[in-house]
């Protein structure tokens, strides 16, 4: 008798369990907690022509392809570096047809993003698996994982305040300047992550020259993936304003962007939007010139299609 009790109680501690974790984690309030995340699992679909890889730029960039008659999918995320996009190609590929195209979308400064560099946001913890996250505790990732170990998150399930998606969320919690501002505050970040004093002049050291290697080789090894597939791989060089663009030498870019990218790929690869002067408005992105609004969006949404599907 005893025994029957313990095993309804455990079961019934079960059962709620699973309940109020499925509540929190499906909560507006927790969602918009983790809002680059669950953007990338809500914009997840099967039989895909084309996929978007490519770390938050990605992500603002393509985020109006279901304005568009093709079957998509935006796999951008919260900042990673590119090991990632090899990572979720793998998962993901399954969903896209043969002769589907993919589509990695390039920062100017993403080759020198060393694959040590990861950003502990909690956003990761809901897409990859423990162990393909280095600095992310158990604790942490076993916390947003199952928000019902989080006493902090329980209250989420009580508030109704409508998802706000990728836009609200980043206008929501980052204290934007002018465009110009906002562009030179950005390079300055960069310049302490990526160890650089001055982007129009980049020393490209012995180190910095491994970094660059080492992201072509995972650029090469999404081409394999994609081949093994049959499945058509693009290397698109994202837009920028002209007070993003002005931050950087023509020389910088072709050193730490274009020279490995033509060293390693075929032209038809490889899709340049840095120098295209439809985007150099402040107006078509969030932050006045690296992430794309929903205007700016679609008008680079188009031009991939256009150039991609015609060929």
């Amino acid at each position: 008798m005893l025994c029957v009790v313990l095993c309804s109680i455990a079961l019934f501690g079960f059962i709620f369990f699973i309940i109020l974790n499925n509540k929190i984690y499906h909560s507006d309030r927790y969602k918009n907690r983790f809002a680059y995340a669950f953007y990338y699992l809500d914009n997840k679909h099967e039989n895909n022509e084309i996929v978007f890889l490519g770390s938050t730029y990605a992500q603002f960039a393509c985020q109006s392809i279901d304005a568009f008659n093709v079957s998509a999918s935006n796999l951008g995320c919260y900042a990673r570096p590119l090991e990632y996009d090899l990572s979720i190609l793998k998962k993901e590929c399954e969903n896209v047809v043969e002769k589907g195209k993919v589509v990695l979308i390039l920062s100017p400064c993403i080759l020198l993003v060393d694959d040590g560099y990861e950003d502990l946001s909690g956003n990761h913890c809901l897409i990859f698996k423990k162990s393909e996250l280095r600095k992310i505790s158990l604790r942490q990732y076993i916390k947003i994982k199952y928000p019902i170990f989080n006493l902090k998150v329980w209250k989420d399930v009580l508030y109704d305040e409508g998802y706000i998606g990728i836009e609200e969320k980043y206008l929501k919690e980052t204290h934007l300047k002018d465009a110009e501002s906002n562009m030179i505050d950005r390079i300055n970040i960069w310049k302490k992550q990526l160890k650089v004093s001055d982007f129009k002049n980049v020393i490209i050291d012995k180190e910095k020259e491994q970094v660059i290697q080492c992201n072509i080789s995972y650029l090469k090894r999404i081409e394999e993936e994609c081949k093994k597939r049959k499945l058509e791989v693009y290397f698109v060089t994202m837009p920028i304003s002209s007070y993003l663009y002005d931050q950087y030498s023509e020389a910088t870019l072709d050193e730490i962007l274009y020279k490995p990218l033509k060293g390693t790929f075929t032209m038809d690869q490889i899709i340049d939007f840095i120098h295209d002067d439809d985007f150099k408005r402040a107006d078509l992105y969030v932050d006045g010139g690296f992430l794309l609004n929903s205007v700016g969006s679609k008008l680079f949404i188009k031009k991939i299609y256009d150039l991609i599907f015609s060929k």
